[in-house]
């Protein structure tokens, strides 16, 4: 019981002590609270900010990369036109094109030696 006694005490003269500290600076303490709901306030604050900013960048991810979907088919398309336009073959020029390609290979097998000069256009 004695033992008890000995250690309920102590531990009463440390709480004391704490208390004795805490009592003869209560100026920093206050200060120390009032930083903490600052701090708190202010994480708040940047918590909602960094979650309108991630929905915005996942609506500026999407954005960027219709643009360059865009932009590619505009290429592939602008490439078709002007090979079109360049390559100034008629219809009529191609498919003898293909006439002549189709005879030379059926020439190759058959081995029939044969001009096809009727085919090239100046």
């Amino acid at each position: 019981m004695q033992q008890q006694f000995n250690e309920l005490s102590a531990a009463h003269d440390r709480l004391k002590d704490k208390l004795g500290t805490m009592s003869e600076n209560p100026d920093d303490l206050y200060q120390v609270l009032q930083k903490n709901k600052q701090l708190t306030d202010k994480n708040k604050v940047l918590s909602i900010r960094l979650e309108e900013l991630e929905k915005e960048s996942d609506s500026l991810f999407k954005t960027r990369m219709i643009k360059w979907f865009l932009a590619g088919f505009g290429v592939i398309l602008f490439g078709w036109i002007l090979g079109q336009t360049v390559s100034g073959k008629t219809v009529d020029e191609t498919r003898c094109w293909v006439n002549f390609r189709d005879a030379v290979m059926r020439d190759k097998i058959r081995g029939v030696p044969r001009s096809h000069e009727h085919c090239f256009f100046s």
